[in-house]
């Protein structure tokens, strides 16, 4: 995996736990798809509370959720940062 100072890691977010079976890398998740995806239950919540049928999450929550909805990459940054 790239150095953490890669100009790849302003577009991706690290957990800092392993991805996959071979524990080779990190998870890395696009920092725009995550969060387009937390946008989108952001909006879920306000339009459940809205109707009475539920309530918000917090910003933790939503960003662990989110996190669940969108799939990890472990290769990303080598990719990104290959020459």
């Amino acid at each position: 995996m790239s150095s953490p100072n890669s100009w790849a890691w302003n577009y991706f977010y690290t957990d800092k736990k392993r991805h996959g079976q071979n524990q080779s890398a990190n998870n890395a998740w696009c920092k725009a798809c995550l969060n387009a995806e937390i946008g989108r239950l952001r909006e879920g919540d306000i339009l459940a509370v809205a109707v009475g049928l539920g309530v918000t999450r917090s910003e933790e929550e939503l960003h662990i959720h989110g996190e669940l909805d969108v799939l990890p990459r472990s290769q990303s940054i080598h990719i990104l940062t290959k020459k």
